[in-house]
């Protein structure tokens, strides 16, 4: 007698646990103005535990379990967070005060914020998070359906352990609370946080719900929770995570925002597709049922671990993909090539070759690419619902550096110039502090003092996991690697602040033509005693795809912020807007020749100073990266005078010099 099929699904899961259906029955009754919910009756309610500074975990935001390994929630909870030892997952809880009997504790394996967030319009704020190993379903941990489409009107539930008084400080509940508020008409919406909150507007990734008379919605602490309506068939799907609203909250007519997960139907199925498999490369070994999988390799050989047979039903064309990577000069080799050896019906051999692979430097990446059909491994036995697709199990490859999937198959090693933190357009001598960790490849020279420590010399750029590159009469007559240690993640560089790394220096090459007399050809580099490993905090910037001779650039340091060298140093970052010169102005105006740029203000003191030297001129490219467009060379005292620009070292101009140094050293 059956009571259940269990049927193999295309996200790879089983579902058994059908969604959006609890077997215990939520309360109607009407989170700010809500009631305590039934214990267990939204049973897709997960609270997001975070790290706290003395130790412990404390809730954070909610979220919404979606199949047995994936939870759904707000991108502004994992903002800044994404690692994955920031987090808990409590999952059946009621009481979040204690882990009550019943309640599952998890860690965290991936947390994937959308790569389109934008924090300060609040937008694509939406974030997945996958658990290390999948929760056993069943009355007291379900899953929520997805929805069917995006929802205009009705009836929905928010529910969380939000705020439940406004305005602040307000009162946190122990209990899960939940509250009824109708979805409000987006145009209507549209209109009323116009007038709230100007600024920030509500676009096609929101919907939106309240009463006109206020006094019952969302608040602080539900952020990334469910907002559920009953479809048609009974189900609860998820009509919302909630998003943002305005302070105090459920304010007469000011309506709470969601992000709509319809909008973000195929994000979650990519990410759940691309993450399914671990996305870090773990040992050097690949594992799992993968469309795409890429590295970077040195070896010409890949080694099998097993054997496999292909069955008669199904089909592949494994095909390897030589892609350059940004920077990365090409040698000529074809982009597509067959591996022969896994054409064939079965693999025999221990090891297959990829071609003839000629690697001088760590500048390609290999894809190899397959369709989601594959071998068996065995044909006799062979039923549908033991499908193994094993073509790319136990392929070990010899990494340079550890990539992730991401949601297009394809692999990004943390790619430079893109910032996780978006910078301010705001305009070091005539700048502002930049937004911590907006320039995350900025770096602090510390140079040895005569009596002992270190202290700011010069700043630098990181080009890579190993090299920074900075100017040549920063470590003119210093290139001892003991005279130096480097600073990656500061911000404050008056203390080594927590997420701040220091490394030693292993090689200081200095570019063996440069002037002092003429301060030409005024650039260095610096390979780090050990790889850095790359962060929100911490990444790369582009080298330059072509000398830029006009746009509008940025320069950041630490250097003086008063123009005659007082010596007005700050502790915080600094950055400053300076247009890009023609180069025939410039040298109408300085003696520069053809490996400067030139940048500054015809009416405007605004530039670099004495301390920003090295440091990084970077400018926005058509593909919204950053590039480095010149590094911190010379200038006139008083800095940063009107007409009379600041010179930078080209480093296109430098680019051979560039990737050979990294190449011999």
């Amino acid at each position: 007698m059956l009571l259940k099929v269990c049927v193999l699904v295309v996200a790879f899961a089983v579902a058994c646990n059908a969604c959006g259906d609890p077997a215990i029955t939520p309360s109607k009754l009407s989170v700010v103005g809500g009631t305590e919910a039934v214990p267990h009756s939204w049973p897709w309610q997960v609270s997001l535990q975070l790290r706290k500074i003395f130790g412990g975990y404390a809730h954070h935001c909610g979220g919404s379990l979606i199949n047995n390994e994936w939870i759904v929630t707000a991108a502004h909870c994992v903002d800044g967070r994404e690692a994955t030892y920031n987090w808990k997952i409590w999952l059946g809880a009621h009481d979040n005060y204690y882990l009550e009997s019943g309640t599952v504790e998890k860690t965290v394996s991936k947390v994937v914020r959308h790569a389109q967030y934008n924090g300060a319009i609040i937008t694509n704020d939406i974030a997945m998070m996958k658990l290390s190993s999948p929760v056993t379903l069943g009355n007291t941990i379900n899953t929520v359906c997805l929805p069917s489409r995006t929802y205009t009107s009705g009836n929905a539930y928010v529910t969380g352990w939000g705020d439940t008084q406004s305005p602040w400080p307000g009162s946190y509940p122990d209990k899960l609370q939940q509250v009824m508020t109708p979805i409000m008409n987006h145009d209507l919406c549209v209109q009323r946080m116009a007038a709230a909150v100007p600024g920030i507007p509500v676009d096609n990734t929101m919907i939106c719900g309240g009463f006109d008379n206020g006094q019952k919605g969302a608040c602080f602490g539900d952020s990334g929770g469910p907002f559920v309506i009953k479809n048609s068939s009974g189900k609860w799907e998820l009509a919302g995570i909630v998003s943002w609203g305005d302070d105090p909250c459920a304010q007469v007519g000011v309506p709470s925002i969601y992000a709509d997960p319809f909008y973000f139907q195929s994000w979650i199925q990519n990410t759940m597709a691309t993450n399914y498999w671990e996305d870090h490369v773990p040992n050097t070994q690949l594992y799992g049922t993968l469309p795409r999988v890429s590295a970077k390799v040195r070896e010409r050989r890949m080694r099998l671990a097993g054997h496999c047979v292909h069955h008669p039903e199904l089909a592949t064309s494994p095909l390897v993909i030589w892609e350059p990577i940004d920077g990365a000069r090409s040698m000529g080799r074809k982009r597509l090539s067959h591996v022969d050896q896994l054409k064939r019906d079965a693999a025999q051999q221990d090891s297959i070759e990829l071609r003839k692979l000629m690697l001088d430097r760590d500048a390609w990446k290999v894809t190899i690419r397959g369709s989601r059909e594959g071998c068996v491994l065995n044909v006799e036995n062979f039923t549908i619902h033991q499908v193994i697709i094993v073509l790319f199990t136990h392929v070990f490859i010899m990494l340079l550096k550890v990539c992730v999937l991401v949601v297009a198959f394809a692999v990004a090693c943390n790619a430079c110039g893109d910032p996780a933190i978006t910078p301010s357009k705001l305009s070091v001598v005539g700048g502002t502090e930049a937004v911590p960790h907006s320039w995350p490849w900025q770096v602090s020279l510390q140079l040895r003092k005569t009596f002992g420590g270190f202290s700011h010399w010069c700043g630098g750029s990181l080009i890579n996991n190993e090299w920074i590159v900075t100017a040549a009469h920063c470590v003119d007559g210093k290139e001892g690697t003991y005279n130096w240690k480097i600073w990656l993640g500061a911000h404050d560089n008056y203390y080594l602040e927590s997420g701040t790394v220091e490394k030693t220096v292993s090689k200081v090459v200095r570019h063996a033509q440069y002037d002092s007399v003429r301060i030409s050809n005024d650039i260095a580099m610096m390979k780090l005693s050990s790889p850095v490993t790359l962060s929100n905090t911490i990444n790369t910037v582009c080298l330059p795809s072509r000398t830029w001779t006009s746009g509008n650039a940025y320069v950041t340091g630490w250097g003086d912020t008063q123009q005659w060298g007082q010596g007005s140093y700050p502790d915080k970052l600094q950055q400053v807007m300076t247009p890009i010169m023609n180069h025939d102005v410039c040298a109408q105006k300085l003696s520069i020749d053809n490996t400067m740029v030139c940048g500054g203000f015809a009416n405007e003191e605004k530039g670099a100073c004495s301390g920003d030297s090295g440091g990084p001129f970077v400018i926005k490219n058509s593909s919204g990266k950053w590039e480095l467009a010149g590094i911190v060379s010379w200038g006139i005292i008083p800095c940063a005078q009107p007409g009379i620009p600041s010179v930078y070292a080209d480093p296109f101009y430098f680019q051979s010099w560039i990737q050979n140094t990294m190449a011999t050293n």
